[in-house]
């Protein structure tokens, strides 16, 4: 993964703007970017399409957390148009990273990931509020279970504490929570870890 836009000279040609390659015969076709600003600006997709790669390559998707990007505005959302990784934090830590030492960039981090946590509990509770008024919120196990399985669940929410990441493969519970996130998922739903501030160790959110 390159550091920085010098890296992407390593093999190949060093004109940005005029590149050529050679036709198998006496002939060589020339390709140019027009002028300065527009070199400077493939030059940079460029190289934000290398980190991108290098990125994705060395962090598989099985393993992948929320991404947080800490780059100059202006490039914010070239970098969002290129990755493909789910899910990337709205916030953004602006500025040249390249100026703040790592105890600012953690603690950057830490502000822009509380605060995007704290919108998301409150989006999911606002959303369990519309649920329970509209009769949509489904609190037995047994019947969640039977909505994931038709489908008819947009959301469940599991609670962190109530999971036990240890438990055997033969334990029922776990198993029945398993399936029903698996076909929540199947089904175009989501699945979430509930807000601490729902006391429910398991609540699902039907379609209708």
């Amino acid at each position: 993964m390159p550091v920085n836009e010098d890296d992407l000279y390593e093999d190949r040609d060093h004109q940005t703007q005029l590149q050529f390659a050679g036709q198998g015969t006496d002939k060589v076709s020339y390709h140019g970017h027009g002028g300065d600003s527009h070199a400077d600006d493939v030059q940079l997709e460029r190289f934000a399409r290398a980190v991108v790669d290098g990125l994705e390559e060395r962090i598989p998707a099985p393993a992948r957390q929320p991404l947080l990007l800490a780059t100059v505005a202006d490039n914010a959302p070239l970098l969002r148009s290129i990755l493909n990784w789910d899910p990337v934090v709205e916030a953004t830590i602006e500025g040249n990273p390249d100026h703040l030492d790592a105890g600012q960039l953690v603690e950057a981090g830490h502000e822009a990931i509380t605060s995007w946590n704290s919108r998301a509990s409150e989006d999911l509770l606002g959303r369990v509020d519309d649920a329970r008024s509209s009769r949509r919120a489904v609190f037995d196990s047994t019947e969640i279970a039977a909505f994931a399985e038709q489908g008819r669940l947009a959301s469940v929410l599991v609670n962190r504490d109530s999971v036990d990441l240890a438990a055997p493969a033969s334990d029922a519970n776990y198993n029945q929570l398993n399936a029903i996130v698996v076909n929540t998922l199947a089904n175009g739903g989501e699945a979430h870890f509930a807000p601490a501030e729902l006391s429910e160790g398991l609540l699902g959110i039907a379609r209708y």
